[in-house]
């Protein structure tokens, strides 16, 4: 690899190392003191980072007031884009877990030489990896992580202590970051770059909940309650001093050694994947230049990647001009989220439906409540109808009883005149009877049943309103790939940054095909695309094959032809295998400045044969013997020749169309013996 690729303005630009070394010498030697960073003791904050917000000088990665590298622009220069893949497994594999004890293992030396030698014969050029693991508070006993803090009950394992990490001190899982290492070098040797993640916001490996997780006191109750990622000052400490680390990282696995910061195979440190606070809000700015910072304090020819999830969150200005921030990208999937509130950490959503229909049942509770409390009889019936016409006919009698008309009469003008002299002697009429009483259990019955329904309903009312002000944002019609490009491009263009996406995929392939076109027509200020993933073959045979949901499939070199059952399917492992791979591959040829002609390349290295044994079934009287073997880049079937020990015939040709495009661990027959001799053409 002859050129470090460094930023331009809003673009990409590669210029040879030793141009690139001196313009950060000059940097260096004519700058003034940077100020001190935020790793340098336990206690910093990640709010310290606030005050140097601007560089007191520009790297050779950032642009002058006018927009130009001054010390960039005197040299050989040529525009930097791609189409490539994500490719999670690179240094730590999802998809081959211990059979043991179900952890995961680190990739062979040829599993990541097919994978880095597959994005280069598909012109890709860079790789984004998945990011480093993280132990967390309630997986102490499990060493497979990068990074871990309890190592007490792990023997074999090597284990470096992390400089200026505290309370609890971190080491790194050395094992693993040979892994790291022989990856870097293998990219280096094919003039291929990665992008490197360093902290997931999701669990799948352990992300930022799981790093946080360590800091609880005591180490190990996972009760206790983890301070915060982004703001706690031990959590960012450590963290910070992490990255330090990683990046001051020396590599063995090139010669000679060189610090990961030094090696031109890495293009970017990226802060993390789909970073958002836990409720879903924006990272806090100063959390993103305090690892940016980080980095560039380290050595400046490397840029950094925003890791924020802007398609949910939005991205923030200070974030967007400042000049250690080099890079920004977006992820599309077929859901996006609406951005925060400007200015805001905490993504308040509207007041919908929830909430509407909670506070109108909370209303109707509290009416039925009084009603039965202060007026039952208007809802708890306390006769029948006929009850009610003989209660009232023997009310009727009771009341004129024997009584004299005269009586009734007088009665009557008493009541009409109070005021009139009344001397006449009657007999009283007797008091009203009684009130029917009502059911002695129905009230209390509805009584109850109306408090509780008016409490469930007071509990869903406050529960809808304080999720309101956290929840993630909601989910917003989708606009096309291409719309969303332009949309973000407009965002980030005018803060003379670059833009890429991410992650793209899980989609139909007529979305992958207008993205593509969109990024390969887009000028030069949409620097590449993604897409994800790339599975890569496996140290016994076949492919890794990952299920990403929703009907899709991983892909894989050539598009494979996948095999089911025994049945090579022409579409590949997925349904949309074949087709997308051919719309990647003229992708990337078409902003790499190749002809896909040029893809047309003898497929190496040789298939490796990985016998299984002596004939396991005989049909009809045919010995059968399962195969398995490792593959060639490029090669999409393969000529099987066999041969039987003492015949006179040597070498016979047993199929022209053999397909290694198998799950990983699978097996393809033949009769009798069978020996792979080459692999067919590409």
């Amino acid at each position: 690899m002859d050129s470090w690729v460094v930023r331009k303005g809003n673009s990409l630009v590669k210029v040879p190392i030793a141009a690139a070394a001196a313009a950060a010498a000059a940097v260096t030697t004519t700058s003034p003191a940077a100020p001190s960073t935020p790793q340098s003791s336990p206690s910093t904050t990640a709010a310290s980072a606030t005050t140097t917000n601007s560089r007191a000088s520009p790297s050779p990665t950032a642009d002058t007031t006018n927009g130009n590298n001054s010390t960039a622009s005197a040299t050989a220069e040529t525009p930097f884009r791609f189409v490539s893949f994500n490719v999670p497994n690179l240094f730590y594999l999802e998809d081959r877990p211990n059979a043991t004890t179900g952890e995961r293992l680190g990739p062979t030396l040829f599993e990541q030489q097919d994978a880095v030698a597959t994005i280069a014969y598909l012109r890709g050029s860079v790789i984004r990896t998945y990011t480093l693991s993280y132990q967390s508070n309630t997986n102490l006993s499990k060493p497979a992580y990068h990074v871990a803090a309890n190592i007490t009950a792990f023997n074999g394992t090597k284990w470096s202590p992390i400089p200026n990490t505290a309370n609890p001190r971190l080491y790194l899982n050395e094992d693993l970051f040979a892994a790291l290492d022989s990856a870097v070098a293998i990219a280096h040797n094919h003039s291929v770059r990665l992008i490197i993640p360093f902290i997931d916001r999701w669990a799948w490996w352990g992300g930022i909940e799981a790093f946080a997780s360590l800091h609880a006191k005591p180490l190990g109750n996972a009760t206790t309650a983890a301070p915060d990622f982004f703001t706690d000052p031990t959590v960012t400490a450590n963290f910070f001093a992490l990255v330090t680390a990683v990046v001051n990282r020396t590599n063995n696995a090139v010669s000679p050694p060189r610090r990961y910061c030094e090696d031109p195979a890495i293009l970017a440190w990226e802060t993390g994947n789909e970073l958002q606070t836990l409720s879903g809000g924006r990272v806090p700015a100063n959390w993103t230049l305090a690892v940016a910072r980080t980095v560039k304090d380290v050595l400046r020819t490397q840029l950094v990647l925003d890791g924020s999830d802007g398609a949910r969150t939005g991205w923030q200005e200070e974030v967007l001009d400042d000049p250690d921030v080099d890079l920004f990208a977006g992820h599309y999937y077929d859901f996006v989220m609406a951005p925060a509130a400007a200015g805001s950490d905490e993504v308040q959503g509207p007041v919908g439906w929830p909430v509407v229909v909670t506070a109108v049942a909370t209303a109707i509770g509290v009416m039925l409540v009084l009603v039965l409390w202060m007026k039952p009889q208007w809802i708890v019936p306390s006769t029948t109808r006929k009850q009610k016409r003989q209660s009232l006919a023997r009310a009727d009698e009771t009341r004129r009883g024997d009584q004299p008309l005269d009586n009734l009469f007088l009665q009557a003008v008493s009541q009409s005149s109070p005021s009139t002299a009344d001397t006449t002697t009657t007999t009283p009429c007797p008091p009203n009877p009684p009130r029917p009483r009502h059911c002695p259990t129905l009230r209390p019955l509805l009584l109850l049943l109306a408090t509780l329904f008016t409490l469930t309903c007071l509990s869903l009312l406050a529960l809808s309103l304080s999720t309101r002000h956290t929840q993630p944002p909601l989910p917003q019609p989708l606009s096309p790939y291409p719309t969303r490009l332009a949309t973000d491009l407009a965002t980030i263009t005018p803060h003379r940054k670059p833009f890429l996406v991410g992650e793209f995929g899980l989609t139909a392939t007529s979305n992958v095909r207008d993205l593509l076109t969109a990024v390969t027509t887009a000028n030069a200020s949409c620097v590449g695309a993604m897409l994800w993933s790339l599975r890569f073959r496996a140290r016994d045979g076949g492919f890794y094959v990952h299920d990403e949901g929703g009907g899709y499939e991983a892909y894989h070199d050539r598009g494979g032809a996948g095999m089911g059952a025994g049945v090579v399917r022409a579409a590949g492992f997925g349904a949309d295998e074949g087709a997308v791979m051919a719309l990647m591959r003229g992708a990337a040829a078409a902003v790499s400045g190749v002809s896909n002609a040029s893809l047309a390349v003898v497929p190496a290295p040789p298939p490796v044969v990985l016998r299984t044994g002596n004939a396991t079934t005989v049909a009809n009287g045919t010995a059968v013997v399962g195969v398995r073997w490792r593959g060639s880049v490029g090669a999409a079937r393969y000529r099987v020749e066999r041969s039987v020990v003492g015949a006179a015939e040597g070498f016979v040709v047993v199929t022209e169309d053999g397909s290694e495009a198998i799950a990983a661990g699978g097996t393809a027959a033949a009769a009798e013996a069978m020996l792979w001799t080459r692999s067919g053409r590409g």
